[in-house]
């Protein structure tokens, strides 16, 4: 299984992939080995939907599912909640001048999404 986050956009409101044809949703961003900082503060507790995920377990060459819950809204709350947790997103960061660039760019690549619905995997 590999350590990846992905950040997915859709028309349909839904937080699984195996639940939608691979053309009902794009890969918009990912991370490898973490989750991107701009993603916790995207989204609200009441977004998380239980899922199924299935993966692959390479030790053991068999197909798995695992139980979570994975957050799932729409665009335009997603952006707002950006918006909203600016300051909160500036401390995190812990630099004025770097915590405003990379809002700025979590922003702008927010709005650009052509999708209803944005979730994370």
């Amino acid at each position: 299984m590999s350590n990846r986050a992905y950040l997915v956009g859709t028309s349909t409101h839904c937080s699984s992939i195996n639940q939608l044809d691979m053309s009902a949703y794009e890969v918009l961003a990912e991370g490898s080995n973490m989750i991107p900082v701009p993603w916790f503060f995207c989204f609200n507790g009441t977004d998380l939907q239980p899922v199924d995920l299935q993966y692959q377990n390479d030790d053991i060459n068999e197909v798995s599912t695992i139980s979570m819950c994975v957050p799932c809204a729409p665009t335009s709350e997603v952006l707002s909640n950006l918006l909203e947790r600016k300051a909160l997103f500036v401390d995190f960061i812990g630099d004025p001048y770097l915590g405003e660039e990379y809002w700025r760019k979590a922003v702008n690549d927010i709005q650009s999404v052509q999708h209803e619905y944005l979730s994370t995997l």
